[in-house]
């Protein structure tokens, strides 16, 4: 889904009417990093705790975005679940 997002948003990039939606693309794909930001260490710290961060990190990001993206499934899925449950009955 970020790859995803990340193309689109490039694409839509080019359209200066619909930046709006280019923006929320990449809002969506890059969230975690921006979240993660405040305990990212500096490029320049070679101790082995800014290391373990980093690492942590690049674990952290790809399963928040999972965690997300299934949350967000989940949700529209039981919305139209319900939607069809009360028009069948």
């Amino acid at each position: 889904m970020p790859i995803l997002a990340f193309e689109t948003g490039s694409f839509v990039r080019g359209f200066a009417s619909i930046r709006w939606l280019s923006d929320t693309l990449f809002w969506v794909a890059g969230w975690p990093l921006a979240l993660l930001k405040p305990i990212t260490p500096n490029s320049e710290d070679t101790s082995s705790q800014a290391a373990n961060l980093r690492l942590a990190n690049l674990i952290a990001v790809p399963l928040l975005d999972v965690l997300m993206y299934s949350f967000l499934t989940y949700i529209i899925l039981s919305v139209f679940g319900r939607r069809k449950q009360v028009g069948s009955a």
